[in-house]
């Protein structure tokens, strides 16, 4: 590769890293504001599609290149909860699923690592959304708020309107709209998205109850 092409490409390189930056330090406290005014506390995080960086010991030479990119999909967890492992009526977490590139899936290849350079998905077409999930049980129990409630719950599609659903296997009412990206970096969208949330909030975890108070 002639060296005007190799400046090109990092010149590209470090371009992307400030642009990538820039994103973060508006995203995250932007996601940080909404969590505020729905009065929730953070809890975990986790990547989506791949794994975080390699730990200490680990060979980052044996891992995805994606994994260099952990927030790339992300879900950011929030809780209104007493005690990590009570579950109990009444009681709810909020997520936060933030999908920068619908094209980057880590199951796309059958097990191996996507090209980045040859999605199917280009990225003009492709899309970037926050998808905001609640969780409320409607069974108290000693499980672990994370591995217990959230982790068995599956990734059910969003909706416009708040219409809970129901998973057995979490013991929990589950509802989720999703919005672009771009519409939460628009001025006064906070406002907008704390409300929404507020209301899907509110009527999950009132079927939650119900559900809980009905004979068996």
């Amino acid at each position: 590769m002639p060296n005007s092409e190799t400046d090109d490409l990092f010149i590209q390189v470090r371009s992307a890293s400030r642009l990538l930056a820039a994103y973060y330090q508006r995203l995250l406290p932007t996601l940080a504001q909404i969590a505020k005014g729905l009065n929730v506390d953070f809890y975990t995080w986790s990547p989506k599609e791949f794994t975080r960086p390699a730990q200490l010991t680990t060979s980052p030479f044996e891992r995805w290149g994606w994994d260099m990119l952990p927030a790339l999909s992300t879900y950011y967890v929030f809780k209104h909860v007493e005690d990590n492992n009570k579950v109990r009526v009444g009681e709810y977490l909020v997520e936060f699923l933030v999908n920068s590139d619908s094209a980057v899936m880590s199951n796309s290849n059958n097990g191996s690592e996507p090209n980045a350079l040859s999605l199917s998905t280009s990225v003009d077409e492709a899309k970037s959304t926050l998808k905001i999930s609640i969780y409320a049980p409607y069974k108290d129990s000693e499980k672990n708020w994370h591995y217990g409630m959230w982790n068995t719950c599956p990734n059910f599609p969003a909706t416009q309107d708040p219409n809970p659903m129901q998973n057995f296997d979490s013991e929990a009412y589950y509802s989720s709209f999703e919005v672009p990206l771009a519409d939460v970096m628009e001025d006064g969208a906070v406002d907008v998205l704390v409300s929404r949330a507020q209301e899907f909030i509110d009527v999950t975890v009132a079927r939650a109850k119900y559900f809980s108070t009905e004979p068996a």
